[in-house]
């Protein structure tokens, strides 16, 4: 097929790939050493990970009652399933909250960078393009914490199963294109959309060649296995009244100089190889292409409508394919101009978005349901990690999960009045916690 890469076994013995493995695992400490200050800022997604913390990956994390006590919390209907945090469950089980998010972070990280190595590296036949390709993918996505690393490692599985399923016309790994599909969907919702259009044009790029029954077995198998892996998270979330929408996807931006030159060198490239430049290059166009019109020209965004996917700027990820795909090709041709090209793309990938980090809350030692001034921070998953208790607090307005909570307290007039205090211990609270000065006040 002259429009996919062959997917073969790389260059390089056992030591080159070992060696770049562990550079890989350097280059993932580097991208997390904001952590030293802090713990990942990921938002409403550390709930999911709090929970895994403490109930395990099972049952447990339907109704919690770590949040809105004592009506609890469904962390599955508000945040997805917390795939990424239940495969790390005995990290987090034997170090806890933060030091087990800090590491799996970093552990996720480096699982990326390996697998965007394996696919570069198969990709291009070289080791030092699966290097490349490898810290490229890590830097693409590091800024994002652990969920974003997570499904950046599978979606990179993904798209090297598929090239390999249409190589080989093999449903085996049509079967773990699909899953891998699926689980990065879970991880993190917009990866669904970034991999599954990455799919696609594979399989595009298959039929204009005259391969019907390789994409045929590669689509076919892949969208078999993704549905049997999805349809228990979709189950879930259709049984519920609502749909909590994802935080925005931050987007991925690349130094556009060190950009130009990758894609320059690639078009001078692309007759001479063309099998191995033309996919990466619509990874690349698509992805920005969508973007562009959708949030540049501010055209209708089809993805708004679907579940869980928050806009099109997710799509932002499949340039990021295209492009790390390419610096990978480049890095190969061996000439100055395609090293300091690929030097310049990694570079701006490490120094462009640093991982986020807030700092972890310091706060008293309590036991039992407590209550926490002031009432937002209650709401801040980040405290109630730290905390380590159920926390009672009135859920926001527009917060159907709180409803329940929320019709019983009309008296509250104020954490600290008569009726606010009788009421908190009705509910089973043992103290108030202001995060802010550390006090801690008995009820």
């Amino acid at each position: 097929m002259r429009g996919l890469p062959d997917m073969g076994p790389p260059e390089g013995d056992r030591r080159t790939w070992l060696a770049s493995w562990l550079l890989l695992a350097v280059s993932a400490a580097v991208l997390c050493w904001p952590l030293a200050g802090g713990a990942p800022d990921i938002g409403a997604a550390l709930e999911g990970w709090d929970a895994v913390a403490r109930h395990g990956p099972g049952w447990g994390l339907v109704e919690t009652t770590d949040a809105n006590y004592p009506a609890g919390t469904d962390v599955i209907a508000r945040g997805g399933y917390p795939l990424a945090a239940a495969l790390c469950w005995p990290l987090l089980a034997a170090l806890g909250l933060p030091l087990g998010l800090n590491v799996a972070t970093w552990l996720w990280l480096w699982a990326a960078g390996s697998a965007g190595a394996w696919l570069g590296g198969r990709w291009w036949g070289s080791a030092a393009s699966g290097l490349v390709c490898g810290v490229g993918w890590q830097a693409a996505w590091a800024a994002g914490g652990p969920d974003r690393a997570a499904a950046a490692a599978l979606m990179a599985l993904s798209v090297g199963a598929v090239l390999l399923a249409l190589r080989c016309r093999s449903w085996w790994w049509a079967g773990l294109s699909g899953a891998t599909a699926a689980a990065a969907g879970i991880a993190w919702a917009p990866a669904g959309a970034v991999v599954g259009a990455a799919l696609v044009l594979a399989l595009a790029a298959a039929l204009t060649e005259g391969q019907a029954r390789a994409a045929w077995i590669a689509g076919a198998g892949a969208a078999a296995a993704a549905l049997l892996v999805s349809a228990p998270a979709w189950g879930w979330t259709l049984t519920y009244r609502w749909l909590v929408p994802l935080a925005p996807a931050e987007a991925l931006t690349w130094p556009p100089l060190a950009a130009l030159v990758c894609v320059g060198v690639a078009a001078r490239s692309l007759r001479r190889a063309r099998r191995l430049w033309l996919l990466p290059a619509l990874w690349l166009i698509g992805g920005g292409l969508w973007v562009g019109l959708t949030v540049g020209l501010g055209l209708p965004d089809p993805l708004r409508d679907i579940p869980r996917i928050d806009g099109s700027r997710s799509l932002l990820g499949l340039a990021a394919l295209g492009l790390v795909v390419l610096a990978g090709g480049v890095a190969r041709a061996g000439k100055p101009a395609g090293w300091a090209a690929a030097a310049a793309l990694l570079l701006g990938g490490l120094l462009q978005s640093p991982l986020a980090v807030r700092a972890w809350p310091a706060v008293p030692d309590v036991s039992g349901p407590v209550a926490v001034m002031p009432w937002q921070a209650g709401s801040d998953p980040m405290v109630r990690a730290a905390l380590g208790v159920p926390v009672v607090n009135p859920p926001a307005a527009d917060d159907p999960v709180g409803a329940w909570l929320r019709e019983r307290w009309p008296a509250l007039e104020g954490p600290t009045s008569e009726a606010g205090r009788a009421q908190l211990k009705a509910l089973g609270a043992t103290a108030i916690v202001d995060v802010e000065t550390g006090e801690v006040t008995p009820l």
